[in-house]
């Protein structure tokens, strides 16, 4: 039982990076503010996702990793408000491809809202890693501690203040 498990987790991986794919434009459709006009910021946000998501999508590793993370997170969100605790290797498989996993129509909507807003951390993690790097390289901030007083403020550890120097 569990080999066939995995020759079809196994087999859904590429279904699963088009369906990344697909997603990271369904997610850009639904961001996109009204009226069809976009300010430059929001396309470079958009832009600066895809390109983590791309990045995350072609990193089996990566791939693995936000899965795992995924399911943990879909696990505990859904066992919190739930008698009846979500199937995590039902889940997987789901989330590998979503012709598989015996889950409720709940289960599975509520698997898909959590995969989208992992998918949406990962994106922004990724964009928050490439934007420290870059300006650790080009001396733009002293250290990472620094980098995380000033542009994570929710769990920055060095107050920083815009208007004192030094």
């Amino acid at each position: 039982m569990r080999n066939r498990r995995s020759d079809r987790e196994q087999g859904a991986y590429g279904q699963q990076q088009q369906r990344s794919e697909e997603m990271a434009a369904q997610q850009q459709e639904k961001t996109a503010p009204a009226g069809g006009q976009s300010g430059q910021g929001a396309d470079l946000q958009r832009m600066m996702q895809q390109l983590a998501n791309f990045i995350v999508d072609h990193d089996p590793m990566m791939v693995i990793r936000r899965t795992h993370d995924t399911v943990r997170y879909i696990r505990w969100a859904w066992n919190k408000d739930h008698a009846h605790p979500i199937d995590e290797e039902e889940l997987r498989l789901f989330l590998c491809d979503e012709h598989y996993g015996d889950l409720t129509d709940e289960q599975r909507a509520f698997a898909r809202q959590g995969r989208d807003k992992m998918r949406s951390v990962y994106a922004e993690l990724c964009v928050r890693l490439l934007q420290s790097e870059i300006m650790l390289e080009r001396g733009m901030v002293p250290d990472v501690s620094t980098y995380r007083s000033v542009f994570c403020t929710e769990g920055g550890d060095a107050p920083w203040m815009l208007d004192q120097a030094g």
